[in-house]
């Protein structure tokens, strides 16, 4: 019966009505509509062919039902509609379509006849579904229980406002969405414009930056634990790149990095390529590499680092040994 709170509170967005203007159609108190909505109470047996027809689904919709087979045959039609989703819109719109005839409170079928007409929109200027786009984005938002699906609804519903001119009604979607940078910064950046979309930028910028070289530097560690050194010592080297790419000036000092803590990522990556060049018998070159992961770490903070020699020495220290340097030479 759960099921049948949530799919009459879902029908009911997707007419577009309020649970006044619902308990109105059916002769009943708002107060009613609400507590069927939140499970508290349900409906009268006598009205549930009433709601059925009122809604044009079927008792098993209206229900929950899953009838047998409906896993497979809407895997059928999600295997048709890829394969039709760039080169025939309007095929693949007719499939989603009659699909949601069937289940037409699936989120995914939803989701998917709303990334339909966002990308043909986007791609191919197909514009003669904005308005569904823009009432099928609203729905979602609504009625979608779904964190995922509700950030990728309110995404393309700020797309469609922007094709018909409305920027800032636009933006005010996007800020809705969660404070993250694969989320609202992202959309920002990508769809806003000026200001906007240097504001969105240069926070998603950095997020970037700092998760290109952390993979580098977590897949030279997996080589290293497995002993694969050569391939440790290239992405070591590659996260080293990345952050010397992206500092204000080539001068180690506290003010050349963007932020705060990317020294450590800077010396720790310099440690790594010295402990795979001893691994691999270089230690000439080892001995080099870790005379500049030491610079590094002493000139990154500045008059910082005298103040508080031993704190800053501590994570040093601890990541010598466990890259094994210590087996060929004493740590400052």
């Amino acid at each position: 019966m759960i099921c049948l709170a949530k799919t009459i509170r879902i029908l009911r967005k997707k007419k577009g009505l309020t649970q006044e203007q619902l308990a109105a159609v059916l002769n009943i108190s708002p107060k009613t509509v609400s507590k069927w909505e939140t499970a508290e109470t349900f409906p009268d047996m006598t009205l549930i062919p009433v709601l059925a027809e009122f809604f044009e689904v079927s008792l098993d919709t209206l229900f929950g039902y899953e009838p047998a087979g409906k896993k497979k045959k809407l895997e059928e039609i999600f295997s048709q509609t890829r394969r039709l989703f760039w080169n025939d819109f309007d095929a693949c719109e007719s499939i989603l379509k009659n699909a949601l005839e069937d289940y037409p409170s699936d989120d995914e079928l939803r989701h998917t006849l709303l990334n339909l007409y966002e990308c043909h929109m986007r791609n191919f200027g197909r514009t003669d579904r904005i308005d569904e786009g823009i009432a099928l984005a609203r729905n979602l938002i609504e009625t979608s229980e779904d964190f995922l699906t509700v950030c990728d609804a309110k995404d393309d519903l700020a797309s469609f406002l922007l094709k018909k001119g409305r920027y800032d009604e636009a933006k005010e979607v996007l800020l809705t969405l969660p404070d993250r940078p694969e989320w609202s910064y992202e959309s920002r950046a990508f769809r806003l414009h000026g200001q906007d979309r240097l504001d969105a930028a240069l926070p998603l910028r950095n997020e970037r930056i700092e998760d290109l070289y952390a993979a580098c530097s977590h897949t030279g560690e997996g080589y290293f634990e497995t002993g694969n050194y050569e391939f440790a010592l290239r992405h070591f080297g590659e996260a080293v790149q990345v952050i010397e790419m992206f500092m204000k000036s080539s001068e180690i000092r506290y003010d050349s990095y963007l932020w705060g803590g990317m020294q450590t990522h800077h010396w720790y990556n310099q440690l790594g390529i010295a402990a795979s060049l001893y691994r691999l018998g270089r230690t000439a070159e080892a001995d080099a590499a870790f005379d500049r992961a030491y610079f590094i770490l002493s000139h990154a903070w500045d008059e910082d680092f005298e103040e508080e020699r031993e704190e800053f020495l501590e994570p040093f220290r601890e990541y010598f040994t466990k890259f094994g340097l210590d087996a060929y030479r004493t740590c400052p």
